[in-house]
């Protein structure tokens, strides 16, 4: 006769007590609940709500809210910065579907910008409209990005029109005098401005490629055998040749094998000694020094420093210069040009030596200058 298993014994599932008490599902909820009279003044706000207005909940009974409370509340703007006297009257005619954007100024200062769905509150007896009810949560993320998008529209709009506009000039000139012998010395001149202007537009182009691959997580490296010293002095001859600037580069006679994207490489090198250009006036020398160390492991390293002369960068604002769309605040006598560029330069930099594995920094010092250190692990061409 065959033995029968024992069989387990489930534990039966605890049940929660019901009815539940609604202040004690409110109090739970992650969703900010915060109830208003036809008036427009709350009458209770659960933990969640509380928080999204900077209050602590803990110090707060959201059935008596304090003065603090009102005027956390009282402050409310739309998303043009139109202040909402009265939320339940400015809401309650719209569907129950309709989420409007709330900007909450809090008592301590700061703004968040949340995410409103009202409901009209029904009295039982009578159906009368007494109130309505808001379901919030906190939108900061979609609304600093919606920010964003705009801020990059509009930058990027004016500078990618910065370029067209010679281009079209010279081309319009070239048209008129290509069959004239005696202006060829000022069509080659225009042919120049238009391969100039056609380089800076086809930059512009690549950084928005790049930061779109960046973002979508795309953004690769195709490593192959790289001299990093002959990189670098490639790009110190084309950036003194187009700009006129003294540039020393010290310690990159001997070459500097390494697997690494040199495409890549190049653009960032070229990233850091054009920017060190841009916010240093003529005269005021540039120097790229390369050094190699071994790291605590025995690991081969590349350091290359950027150095400049230049205005500075304040110290608030050192922390974000390899944020995307940030641009230094521009210091008096810089020239137009000096001016100009998404923001995006370090921020791709940073994207292209961290695929690498490697590191980027930056220090400055007002009316000093700033220095821009990148550091590679040198990882040996494959045969070496």
């Amino acid at each position: 006769m065959a033995s029968s298993k024992p069989k387990k014994t489930v534990p039966a599932p605890k049940s929660l007590p019901w009815p539940v008490p609604p202040a004690t599902i409110l109090g739970e909820m992650a969703t900010g609940v915060i109830v208003l009279d036809r008036a427009g003044q709350p009458t209770y706000a659960n933990p969640a709500a509380l928080h999204l207005l900077g209050r602590d909940a803990d110090d707060t009974d959201p059935h008596r809210l304090t003065a603090d409370d009102l005027a956390a509340l009282a402050d409310l703007r739309d998303t043009a910065g139109q202040p909402i006297p009265n939320p339940a009257e400015s809401t309650a005619p719209l569907p129950q579907t309709e989420e409007r954007t709330w900007l909450v100024r809090r008592t301590d200062g700061t703004q968040v910008a949340v995410g409103a769905l009202p409901a009209p509150l029904h009295d039982p007896a009578s159906g009368e409209v007494v109130g309505t009810v808001h379901t919030l949560h906190s939108v900061a993320r979609w609304y600093e990005q919606d920010a964003t998008k705009e801020e990059f529209l509009s930058v990027a709009s004016h500078e990618l029109r910065a370029p067209l506009q010679p281009i079209m000039l010279a081309s319009r000139f070239i048209q008129r005098w290509v069959a004239r012998p005696e202006h060829r010395e000022e069509l080659t001149v225009l042919a120049d401005q238009i391969v100039t202007q056609s380089k800076r537009l086809s930059q512009l182009v690549l950084d928005m490629i790049n930061m779109t691959r960046i973002n979508e997580g795309v953004f690769v490296i195709e490593r192959d055998a790289a001299d990093a010293a002959n990189i670098l002095r490639n790009v110190v001859t084309e950036q003194t040749t187009v700009t006129h600037r003294d540039i020393a580069l010290i310690g990159a006679d001997d070459p500097i094998p390494l697997q690494a994207d040199g495409e890549k490489l190049w653009q960032a090198y070229t990233n850091l000694i054009s920017n060190a250009i841009k916010y240093s006036p003529a005269p005021a020398p540039i120097a790229v020094t390369v050094t190699q160390f071994t790291e605590a492991d025995g690991a081969p390293w590349l350091r290359v420093a950027v150095r400049d002369e230049g205005t500075g960068i304040a110290p608030d604002q050192v922390a974000h210069v390899f944020d995307r769309f940030f641009r230094a605040a521009v210091a008096k006598g810089m020239e137009r040009q000096q001016q100009d560029g998404l923001g995006l330069g370090l921020y791709i930099t940073r994207a292209i030596i961290e695929s690498h594995g490697g590191r980027i920094a930056a220090t400055s010092v007002l009316s000093v200058g700033s220095t821009f250190t990148i550091e590679l692990p040198v990882v040996p061409p494959v045969g070496e």
